[in-house]
Order: C-alpha cells, then structure tokens, then sequence
C-alpha cells in the first residue's frame, strides 16, 4: 500500500481550514448578534432603566436624519434678572417673545423692593438654532442686571423624565395590586 492515500493532499487541508474558520466566524457573529438584541429586548421589558428607546441597530437613510435629529434636540437654556419700569408690559412682551422663539418658561419670578421698582428672575430654554435671538429680543424688554447660560441635550432630559414616569407607573401599580390583594385577604377573613 502507498502512503498517500491515508493522508490528504496538502490543499485539501487548507481547504477544509478555511471552511471550517469560516463557519465558525458565521456562526460567531450570528450568535453575538442574537446574544446582543437579546440583552437589549430584557431592557426594553424592563422599561424601569429608560433605554427601551435605544434600539442597537437602527439605520438611518441619510446623513441628514442624523444632522436634524441632533439639532433639534440641543437646547439652551438662560437665566435672566431684569429691572424694568412697565413690568406688566415687560412680562408680556417676555412670554411672547420666548413662544415666538419656540421655547418656553421653565421658571417666572418677580420681586418688589421699596425704591428699586419691581425685579423679574426668568428661566427659559430654546432650541440652539434660535437662542441667540431670543436673546437679543429679550434684552430689549428691560435692563438686565445678570445673565447666566446652560446647553443641555434635551433628548437625556426626556429620556431621565421618560425613565421616572415609567417608573413611578410601576410603583403605582405595585401598590394597587397590594391594595387589591389585601382588601381580598381581608373580606375573606371577616366573618
């Protein structure tokens, strides 16, 4: 007998490496994935942790959803100290300037001290795009005494309130399951 023919030829070695390398690289990766939307769909049961909106694998068909997502999403936020001589206008004039600008009051207040005339404290948050000409339209209404600044993604704001009402809806309905079961638990053990 020769002693080749219990041995393989040297490609098909090489082949069947290859083969088999490369069904353990699919297999791999199939199961990374399945491990992976499985570990994201237990968040998204869980909804206690507020990333039931993060899915691992979303596509987006531009580059511009992704640009005007973000934009959109940026707010900035000033804290203004203002002393004005027509308050009542001044208040107006404030709360339509901040709706024209797409933002809202996350704060209003006022203070009056004996000859100083009356002080307005005022919160507000617009979206980036429009925030330095609020700004600069709200510098008109009075004398501003102190400005402060902040940027915040409002995406995380809406994502932690999103997460917290989640939240106390479950603890809401824990504590009515209780109340239900121990209403039961006491018309059953009254005589």
């Amino acid at each position: 007998m020769s002693e080749s023919s219990p041995r393989r030829s040297l490609p098909k070695r090489i082949f069947l490496i290859l083969g088999g390398l490369f069904v353990f690289t699919l297999v791999f990766v199939i199961a990374v994935r399945i491990a992976v939307l499985g570990i994201f769909r237990g968040i998204e049961q869980s909804k206690v942790t507020g990333l039931a909106a993060i899915y691992p694998f979303a596509s987006y068909s531009s580059a511009s959803d992704l640009t005007s997502w973000g934009s959109t999403q940026i707010s900035r936020s000033a804290a203004l100290q203002m002393r004005t001589n027509l308050f009542d206008h001044s208040v107006e004039a404030l709360h339509r300037t901040v709706s024209a600008h797409h933002g809202y009051l996350d704060d209003l207040r006022t203070e009056s001290r004996s000859g100083f005339g009356r002080a307005l404290s005022a919160n507000i948050s617009v979206p980036s795009a429009d925030f330095d000409a609020a700004l600069s339209d709200l510098k008109i209404l009075g004398r501003i005494e102190e400005i402060s600044e902040a940027g915040e993604d409002s995406a995380i704001k809406l994502a932690t309130a999103a997460r917290h009402l989640v939240a106390s809806q479950t603890s809401l309905s824990h504590l009515q399951k209780l109340q239900r079961e121990r209403r039961a638990s006491c018309v059953t053990q009254s005589p």
